[in-house]
């Protein structure tokens, strides 16, 4: 029965070897696609319900996890005698730790699988509350942000994603890119509401921001205040020094560099 492919550009297996060979990392599935006769996927099953991927994300995990694995091998690998909350457990500590990497099937076009991956989220990831975000001092009481997606805008020009890890950032306001060392520009800070954009007037710590203005930011660069240009004297260093931001700015290579749309 095949589960994995039946549309040309819905190869699950090929997105798992993508996952693998360009993160460097190891990807668990949790949910499969689910179609109709004609082909279209019209839902989405927990991973849980065919034994062979189940079989596949077990042993995943228990060549990362030595509990796992005795326990595995105690029950003579056979799946149904572990307990499903024992395997989900494991799986986040995993994927809290880095070394997991949970991939979830779905299609924001027809709208399947997106309720299981908000899920997923909740469920798999730490919460914001819960992680400490450690700066150098220099950088805790000014504007210190992320850029974690970057794309063109025809009318915009660069729109940067970005969370505030510390301060406030506000329009017309200038920061400085730890990669680059230049100084830019910030024109407007937007709100994103679906596919809307929505200007706000300051985006304060722990806020998620559209960045329109800066020309030379990317995804994974470290901003942080202008003013603080003259008082830091070796951002390498610096950046190296501290593990959030040398995390932050270590990241593979992109999926893909372009859309082409007609």
């Amino acid at each position: 029965k095949q589960w994995y492919q039946r549309r040309v550009r819905g190869d699950v297996r090929g997105c798992m070897r993508s996952v693998r060979d360009t993160l460097k990392t190891a990807p668990v599935l949790v949910n499969l696609p689910k179609f109709n006769s004609a082909g279209e996927l019209v839902g989405v099953v927990g991973s849980d319900t065919c034994s062979e991927t189940l079989t596949e994300t077990v042993e995943t995990l228990a060549v990362l996890d030595e509990d796992l694995e005795d326990l595995y091998l105690h029950h003579d690998c056979e799946i149904d005698r572990i307990p499903r909350d024992y395997i989900s457990r494991c799986a986040r500590k995993l994927i809290n730790q880095g070394r997991v990497t949970p991939v979830c099937v779905g299609s924001g076009l027809v709208g399947v699988g997106i309720q299981e991956c908000l899920q997923l989220i909740i469920d798999y990831l730490p919460s914001p509350l819960a992680t400490v975000t450690k700066l150098p001092p220099v950088l805790q009481d000014s504007v210190c942000g992320v850029v974690f997606k970057s794309s063109l805008d025809l009318n915009r020009g660069v729109l940067c994603q970005s969370r505030i890890y510390s301060g406030s950032l506000k329009p017309r306001s200038k920061v400085m890119n730890l990669r680059t060392k230049v100084v830019e520009h910030v024109s407007n800070l937007f709100l994103i509401d679906a596919d809307k954009l929505m200007p706000e007037e300051e985006c304060g710590t722990g806020g998620i921001t559209v960045i329109s203005g800066c020309k030379q930011l990317r995804t994974g660069d470290v901003f942080v205040a202008a003013s603080l240009a003259d008082k830091i004297h070796d951002l390498d260093d610096l950046v190296q020094s501290n593990s959030t931001l040398k995390q932050t700015m270590s990241h593979g290579n992109p999926l893909f560099f372009c859309i082409v749309e007609a």
